[in-house]
Parts: structure tokens; sequence; C-alpha cells
């Protein structure tokens, strides 16, 4: 079995800019990334730019990523956030994982 090293880093927002220099410096360096986002409540706009982030350090050093929505089962609405998740992750990514430039 391979090694393998987990770093869960907490949520963003309002951490100040050192802080988010330390989370792009780990999605840099990631073989892979599990994004975790929330059921209960929409995309903020950190949460969306940390994702485009993403998509512009994975497509150079090719490591896969998941979107994970945690907590639908606490949200009676919980179709409609994932729809418009899903509306945002289409307009901004193509079908082949590459960022859509012109969102």
């Amino acid at each position: 079995p391979i090694p393998a090293i987990i770093h869960d880093l907490p949520g963003i927002g309002g951490a100040g800019e050192i802080y988010l220099e330390t989370v792009y410096e780990a999605l840099r360096q990631a073989d892979c990334i599990v994004y975790v986002a929330s059921a209960i409540k929409e995309l903020t706009d950190a949460e969306i730019t940390l994702l485009r982030f993403v998509e512009d350090v994975t497509e150079q050093n090719k490591s896969p990523v998941f979107f994970v929505l945690s907590q639908i089962d606490n949200q009676k609405d919980w179709k409609r956030v994932q729809a418009k998740n899903n509306q945002f992750l289409r307009e901004c990514f193509t079908e082949n994982g590459k960022a859509n430039k012109t969102s």
C-alpha cells in the first residue's frame, strides 16, 4: 500500500490573507482533493473563488477533485441547493474537468 497523508483544511472566509496562502499551498501539493460543501446553503463567493483556484491547480498537477455535499439529510429544500451548486459546476467547468474560462 502507498502511504497517505490526509490534511483537513478548515473552512475559508474571514481568516485573512496569511491563512488563505496556507490553504493554497496545501492545495498546490495535493495528490487528490475532496471538497466538502454544505447542502444547507449555497456556495459563497469565497468558496467559488477557492474552487476556481482548485481547478487551476489541478489542471497543472493532474490531481482529481471530488465534490461532496454534506448535511443533505438535514435540509428539506436540499434539492434546490444541490441544483444551484450543480448549475455553478456546469457553468464554470467543462465535462472533462477543465475550467470554463468564459464564465
